[in-house]
């Protein structure tokens, strides 16, 4: 589990090891998508997003909703690899 608090701003970089889309979801808060395989973007806001296999993406979001939020993917074989954090609003 990662402590976080309101003013805190994570970034991640998850990658489809495997080479199969992943759809990754973080309930409970919105995040930015900066880079999405390879390409900058702008303003692409989401809560859940699809990541094609063997790419990454950058994902920006600030922690602004109290209580625990899972940052996850979708597909059950990801999961059992790891692809999971547990964040805590502090």
């Amino acid at each position: 589990m990662q402590a976080v608090s309101e003013t805190s701003v994570v970034a991640t970089w998850p990658s489809s090891q495997a080479c199969s889309p992943s759809f990754f979801v973080c309930l409970g808060w919105s995040f930015e998508l900066p880079r999405l395989a390879g390409k900058p973007t702008s303003g692409i806001l989401k809560d859940v997003a699809m990541l094609g296999g063997c790419r990454e993406a950058e994902i920006d979001f600030i922690a602004n909703n109290p209580g625990l939020t899972l940052f996850h993917c979708h597909q059950q074989l990801h999961l059992d690899f790891g692809f999971r954090t547990l964040f805590d609003y502090v």
